[in-house]
Parts: C-alpha cells; structure tokens; sequence
C-alpha cells in the first residue's frame, strides 16, 4: 500500500468518527462498522458476494460461464444416491494445492456455497431473501 491510499483511508476513518460522533479513542472502528454501519469485515464480504453469486447461478441468473462451474449434486448421475443430494450443495472440483486454483470462482464458490448452513442454502428462495438471511447468519457470528 503506498502513501496516497494510506492517506485515504485515514481520511475515510476520520469522517467516520465525526459522522458517527465518537471520538478517537472511543470505541474501535470495526465495532462502529458492524454495529452502525451494518457493514460486514472484509472475508464476510467476499463470502457474502462468492455465496450470492452461486445463489443466482443456481437460479438461471448468471452468466453461463459462470453457470457452468455451479453444479448441483442432485444433478450428478454418480452422486444421486448421496445424503448430501437432499443438502442442496454444490459439487466442488478437485484442485491441486496451487494458491491461485483454489482462488478460481469454480472452486471458492461452491466452497463458500457449502460452508453456510442447510437453512440458508435453499436455491428456490428469492435473491432478496437469500442475502437478507445470509447476512444475518454472517453478523450474528461476530
């Protein structure tokens, strides 16, 4: 990070102090993020977006090269059978241990897809309902 995004993130910090009336030293910034402004820490966003993301492939909503890496594994002929079918999870592909293979979106995403619980991965809820649960289930882990 050079001094220029430094610079601006200080000033991003210190409006947020006067906007939100505390002073420096009173509460820590990512309290006033979670508690205020309702905004979620870096990795529970880029969860949130990947899950999101899987949510409209299932539903026809997203472009087909993505579409084509979300594969349910009730649609998988071999793997039909499984208890996992009836979980609504998403087939993930194997990956040799390359730092970049497992950053791809057909494997971080159905990875995020399947980390959430069963109630909140349900591929015919509404977009609107998917995120409002989603994002209730990543706050109340804080």
């Amino acid at each position: 990070m050079n001094k220029w995004h430094a610079f601006r993130i200080f000033i991003i910090l210190r409006y947020l102090l006067l906007v939100t009336g505390n002073r420096k030293f009173d509460r820590s910034v990512g309290q006033i993020l979670h508690d205020q402004l309702h905004w979620l820490d870096v990795p529970d966003r880029v969860l949130f977006k990947l899950a999101v993301t899987v949510h409209q492939c299932l539903n026809g909503r997203a472009p087909p090269y993505l579409s084509k890496h979300c594969i349910p594994v009730s649609s998988a002929d071999t793997r039909r059978h499984l208890r996992s079918a009836n979980r609504h999870l998403v087939a993930v592909p194997r990956f040799w241990l390359n730092i970049y293979r497992c950053q791809a979106f057909s494997v971080a995403g159905p990875i995020a897809w399947n980390s959430h619980p069963d109630f909140i991965r349900d591929p015919t809820s509404s977009t609107d309902c998917f995120s409002h649960l989603l994002k209730v289930y990543l706050f109340t882990r804080y």
